[in-house]
């Protein structure tokens, strides 16, 4: 699988839950919420959080919550 894609995130991290587009929060100040818009050669997610018109490099196990579409939490990460 190579790395830089979604699905190399999703197995690596055993996250197979995620898809762009889906709902996150930062667990840290300033608490940001955000939405999945890739992922990136680091292995890492890219989220563009709100109020911004660039994405950020997210690891998707750090500090993280994940959301489905009906707003609820699917993950946490402290």
């Amino acid at each position: 699988m190579k790395k830089g894609t979604l699905e190399h995130v999703k197995m690596t991290y055993n996250l197979p839950f995620l898809k762009v587009g889906m709902k996150v929060r930062l667990n840290i100040e300033p608490f940001e919420i955000g939405v999945i818009v890739s992922a990136n050669q680091k292995g890492n997610l890219n989220v563009r959080y709100h109020g911004n018109s660039h994405f950020e490099n997210t690891h998707p196990t750090k500090a993280i919550t994940y959301f489905n579409k009906q707003n609820q939490e699917i993950k946490t990460f402290k």
